[in-house]
């Protein structure tokens, strides 16, 4: 007997058909796009305060970078002090961990990441990427040194190293600041000088007004007393609103009095220091800690000596971080605790000094050397 039920496709039947017939178009087309579009393009990325730009490097200079944008045909300049960090296209991945650490201020942690295999210097061949290799190495040896924790001299010689054979790269500036900082702390005051003068020939204002500052403070500490009031009376004439431009006034507001005090001016130099102290940020560690130290130079000039340890006392306790002041806060107190009966502490003061900063000014100073 025949069958009479119909061989027509069920629904389901049909469904199924479908939907095969679309995976197969579409692994289809994922193959061709595959096949035509080739390996992802590596890109380097260029970190601005408000964006990332992803494209290719065209140049560098300490000036400037040149990057063509994704996107964009036009290639695009941007200014070296609008930039806070680069990834290039060429580096292995542990140069993000080492970037991160030098922003956060872990600087143990980026000479520990710098020891790795994929960032020694003769595996690496992009010239850019060696570049930045080493100066991430020379400046964490530079900061460590500079927080009692590592050997001036050897960072030093490190850094100029850099800054003699990468003249045109974009952390060029930060090197050479890094530099004369190293120079000052060891009292090389002249070379320090010579250092910071590179920064004053970058287009960059901002950088031009931070060589200039560095420069007075320099002299200051060298007793170049009109020079670094005129610098620091530069800056100030200089002006600006920014956070960033406050903070610098005020800073040198205190280097021009501290100049004054030993220029017989030490009176009015109190009272403009106590009032920065009043109205300024006391987490400014920076400044307060320079303005601490000043005071109590100011107060060494009127021959106010128990006001003078409380004002470096300021600087031991509270500041400790800001190595530059901390050091000649300890060398003043060192002397002046035994001029009020606490020999012991005129003691431990000067082991901290001799041992945190063994290569300092101050403690050559302290040793009579």
């Amino acid at each position: 007997m025949k069958n009479n039920r119909s061989h027509n496709p069920t629904p389901d039947m049909k469904n199924f058909a479908t939907v095969s017939r679309l995976v197969v178009s579409v692994g289809l087309a994922c193959a061709c796009v595959l096949i035509f579009a080739g390996p992802a393009l590596a890109l380097d990325t260029i970190r601005l305060a408000g964006e990332s730009i992803n494209g290719t490097i065209q140049s560098m200079t300490r000036d400037e970078v040149v990057i063509r944008e994704v996107g964009n045909s036009e290639p695009r300049a941007i200014l070296v002090d609008e930039i806070i960090s680069i990834s290039f296209s060429g580096a292995p991945a542990a140069m993000q961990t080492v970037v991160g650490q030098m922003e956060s201020g872990d600087y143990n942690g980026m000479q520990r990441t710098l020891e790795l295999p994929s960032l020694a210097l003769d595996k690496l061949t992009d010239n850019q990427v060696k570049a930045e290799v080493s100066f991430c190495a020379a400046y964490a040896a530079a900061r460590n040194a500079l927080n009692g924790n590592g050997n001036l001299e050897a960072a030093g010689r490190d850094m100029r190293a850099y800054v003699d054979t990468h003249p045109n790269h974009w952390r060029y500036y930060a090197a050479a600041q890094a530099l004369g900082e190293l120079y000052s702390a060891v009292g090389a005051e002249d070379e320090a000088i010579r250092a910071f003068a590179l920064l004053r020939a970058a287009p960059s204002k901002e950088i031009k007004l931070n060589g200039a500052m560095a420069q007075a403070q320099s002299m200051l500490a060298s007793g170049q007393h009109e020079g670094a009031m005129a610098l620091f009376k530069e800056v100030l004439d200089d002006g600006g609103s920014s956070e960033l431009a406050k903070v610098r006034l005020m800073t040198a507001e205190v280097g021009l009095v501290a100049c004054q005090a030993q220029l017989g001016q030490a009176e009015e130099g109190i009272k403009i220091i106590k009032n920065i102290i009043d109205e300024g940020d006391a987490e400014n560690a920076s400044l307060f800690a320079m303005a601490y130290t000043a005071l109590g130079n100011c107060h060494l000039a009127k021959g106010e000596n128990k006001d003078a340890l409380l004002a470096f006392l300021h600087v031991e306790l509270l500041y400790p971080s800001q190595s530059r002041y901390r050091a000649e806060a300890l060398y003043h107190l060192s002397r002046l605790w035994g001029e009020v009966g606490q020999g012991e502490r005129a003691v431990q003061a000067r082991q901290i000094l001799l041992s945190t900063y063994s290569d300092s000014v101050w403690a050559r100073k302290s040793e009579g050397r």
